[in-house]
């Protein structure tokens, strides 16, 4: 077996080359040899790699790097640009014309000598908090031209900086779902998402009345609950699945698909808290010994905040497996909590006109619409 430097002289490249090109294909053995390791490699499969790589050994052995006389020339070149206007990386690749140099070889030495990145129009990349900015003001409807002069740089440029913040934002979001053994079909996504209760929801639904709460025929809507739990757990796998998969800088398409999976899933977890508020709303009453328009508002927001939070963290992990459901699971659950604590320990006080609190569910505002 040839040494990792012996196969860099049958190939005609430097060692580094060789390492490069085992990225490439170029395959090297472990080897032991006197009692220690090493990569091995046989010239039959040097000559093999060397007959299907012809064109790309012959850029390799043309390589050499940068003299020092070389690098102070192409310093000096890239002076003449000083004051023009041109970019370090507009004069880079015309450097690397007229010298026969890699493009990133040269903008590599221009920008790590003070001198010339100074003096050429070097622009910086824009930070996570431009994109915050960007992102904020095009919730504003500014324009990405606006935004473009404003910044110095491309509307491409502006659009990746917001793409790659939005994926920073899902990076960080701890998603959990229930694995059911329905996701291993091959056409499982194409049945629990087509039902026609997981596609027709209510929208996102800020405020609710606890006192008349059960009254709208709409939050009555009787659905395949075990379809929506699926489809919920289905989509939150989806999604943590795409995000685990992002890129530094992945495409807006990819993140606008994974960022409609939450929000349908978050859509489909607030239908199933709106089935199940009422059954633990008659638990809390049952705790509590008095209804509910007896009750200060103050004390009452204090019961609704606890019976929707809750319901929302039972109906997040139901699993239609185990026979969990809506209107059992979330009461059973708030039941015992209550059992356990004074949560719900109410003064002996009149009551007064009703605040109307907020329901408060995941992903309701995971990711701001940007206008395109």
């Amino acid at each position: 077996m040839l040494t990792v430097k012996e196969a860099a002289s049958f190939l005609s490249v430097s060692p580094r080359t060789v390492s490069r090109l085992r990225r490439e294909g170029l395959v090297f053995f472990w080897v032991v040899e006197n009692g220690k390791k090493r990569l091995g490699c046989t010239e039959k499969m040097l000559s093999r790699f060397q007959n299907q790589n012809s064109k790309r050994l012959e850029s390799a052995s043309r390589f050499s790097r940068l003299t020092r006389t070389e690098k102070q020339q192409i310093v000096i070149a890239s002076m003449h640009y000083s004051g023009s206007g041109r970019s370090l990386n507009d004069v880079a690749s015309e450097l690397a014309k007229k010298t026969g140099r890699g493009h990133e070889t040269i903008r590599s030495l221009l920008h790590s000598v003070e001198q010339t990145s100074q003096s050429l129009n070097s622009k910086k990349p824009l930070s996570k908090q431009n994109a915050k900015v960007i992102e904020r003001a095009r919730r504003y409807g500014i324009t990405w031209n606006v935004l473009a002069k404003r910044f110095n740089k491309s509307v491409g440029s502006l659009q990746k900086a917001v793409v790659r913040l939005r994926a920073t934002r899902l990076k960080q979001l701890n998603i959990s779902y229930v694995k059911l053994d329905v996701f291993q079909r091959d056409d499982a996504e194409e049945v629990i998402l087509s039902p026609l209760a997981v596609k027709k929801l209510l929208p996102p639904v800020l405020l609710i009345d606890p006192l008349h709460f059960g009254f709208d025929s709409e939050m009555q809507v009787q659905a395949n609950e075990t379809a929506m739990v699926s489809a919920m757990h289905l989509l939150r796998r989806r999604a943590k699945l795409s995000i685990q998969q992002l890129p530094y800088s992945p495409k807006g398409e990819v993140i606008d698909r994974i960022e409609t999976d939450l929000r349908w899933s978050y859509l489909l977890q607030q239908q199933l808290v709106l089935f199940a508020i009422q059954p633990c709303i008659a638990v809390a009453i049952q705790h509590i010994g008095r209804p509910l328009h007896e009750l200060p508002p103050l004390e009452v927001i204090v019961i609704i905040n606890e019976v929707i939070s809750i319901a929302n963290d039972s109906c997040g992990s139901l699993d239609p497996s185990k026979g969990q459901s809506t209107t059992r699971t979330p009461a059973a659950t708030l039941d015992r909590t209550l059992s356990k604590s004074n949560t719900l320990k109410v003064q002996d006080r009149a009551a007064t006109r009703l605040k109307i609190p907020s329901i408060q569910l995941p992903f309701k505002q995971l990711a701001p619409e940007t206008k395109t």
